[in-house]
């Protein structure tokens, strides 16, 4: 059970990353190709929306999965530190998310740096953990 939800939480994650992958595709190839090729576009931009607009849901299910998964690990067995690690790590990309979100509405400035490097340094933080588990 832990594992499952261990990796419920790297696919939220995943899903809510995608939202980056997404508007940097689209910034700097999809929106230079030529007219003639506006099919493409639309095609893809089809396919970024659903990532966009749920973004912030990936990553609150993703808070949620980890939560569960804590708390089944440490009533079951032992806290890994790499997983605090890991844990403490998304509490704070998800808590400047909701920063920028609630407070911030949606402008961008320094939070949203922060998010971005944050929800980087996740990506080493869940792969030392599963290295090290």
């Amino acid at each position: 059970m832990g594992e499952f939800l261990g990796w419920c939480i790297v696919v939220s994650y995943v899903l809510a990353m995608l939202n980056f992958a997404f508007k940097r595709i689209n910034k700097y190839y999809i929106s230079k190709l030529p007219n003639k090729q506006e099919n493409i576009k639309k095609q893809f931009r089809v396919v970024m929306k659903p990532f966009i607009k749920y973004h912030r849901y990936f990553g609150l299910l993703a808070i949620l999965a980890l939560t569960i998964h804590f708390i089944y690990i440490y009533l079951n067995y032992w806290i890994s530190p790499t997983g605090v690690i890991a844990a403490i790590t998304m509490v704070i990309l998800v808590s400047l998310g909701l920063f920028g979100y609630l407070i911030k509405k949606g402008k961008k400035g320094t939070w949203l740096v922060l998010h971005r490097v944050v929800a980087f340094l996740m990506i080493f933080a869940i792969a030392l953990h599963i290295a090290r588990r």
